[in-house]
C-alpha cells in the first residue's frame, strides 16, 4: 500500500478511516535517494516514517507525514562521508484532478492525484528531495577526511590575510590615490 499508486477514491477511504502507519525504509529502496546517498549502508540511510489520512477541512483526505531522515551524503570538498539527519513535516490535502479547478482555497498544500494515482512512497521522496542542501560540506575543512597539510596551510594564510586587511580597511586606497596623482 505504502509504495502502490492509490488513486483519490482509495485515499478518501482511507481518510475516512483515519488510517496509520509508520515505517522505516532506506533510501536504496527509493530510485532517486539511492543515487543521492554516499554508501549503500542501510543502518545510516534510514527514514522512519509516521503517516496519517484524515478528513480535511474541505472533507477531502488530509495526509499529515512526520518523518526522521537520516543519510551519509558526499562532502563536496573531500568527497568523504557527511552525517546528514533532518525531520520532515508534510501536512497536505489530496484532491481529485477533476475537482482541482472548482475549489477556490489558495492557502492549503494540496496534491492533485489524476487518474494514474500517486503513491504516499513518491511523495515522501519528493519532500526528501527538496530539503537535501545542494552543496554539503563539513562544517570546518580540518573535519575533511581527505586533508592535506597544503589546504590547511593555505586557508591558515587566507585568515591571516582577511585579518590583516581587516586592521588596515584604508591601505588600498592609499595606493588608489598614489596611481592616480601620476
Amino acid at each position: 500500500m505504502f509504495k502502490q499508486n492509490l488513486y483519490f477514491k482509495e485515499f478518501l477511504d482511507l481518510s475516512k478511516k483515519n488510517y496509520s502507519l509508520q515505517i522505516t525504509n532506506h533510501a536504496n529502496e527509493y530510485p532517486r535517494l539511492s543515487d543521492v546517498v554516499m554508501d549503500d549502508n542501510v543502518q545510516t540511510n534510514k527514514i522512519v516514517s509516521d503517516i496519517r489520512l484524515s478528513n480535511g477541512s474541505s472533507m477531502n483526505p488530509k495526509i499529515m507525514v512526520t518523518s526522521d531522515v537520516s543519510f551519509a551524503l558526499e562532502c563536496q570538498r573531500c568527497l568523504g562521508s557527511v552525517s546528514w539527519n533532518e525531520s520532515l513535516n508534510i501536512d497536505c490535502e489530496i484532491i481529485n484532478d477533476e475537482e482541482s479547478s472548482f475549489s477556490k482555497e489558495t492557502h492549503i498544500n494540496r496534491i492533485t492525484v489524476d487518474e494514474e494515482g500517486i503513491s504516499i512512497a513518491k511523495i515522501i521522496e519528493d519532500e526528501i528531495l527538496s530539503i537535501i542542501p545542494m552543496s554539503i560540506m563539513h562544517k570546518s575543512i580540518e573535519l575533511c577526511e581527505n586533508n592535506d597539510t597544503l589546504s590547511l596551510f593555505l586557508s591558515n594564510n587566507e585568515t591571516k590575510e582577511t585579518t590583516d586587511k581587516k586592521k588596515r580597511p584604508f591601505s588600498e586606497l592609499s595606493k588608489i590615490l598614489k596611481k592616480g596623482k601620476k
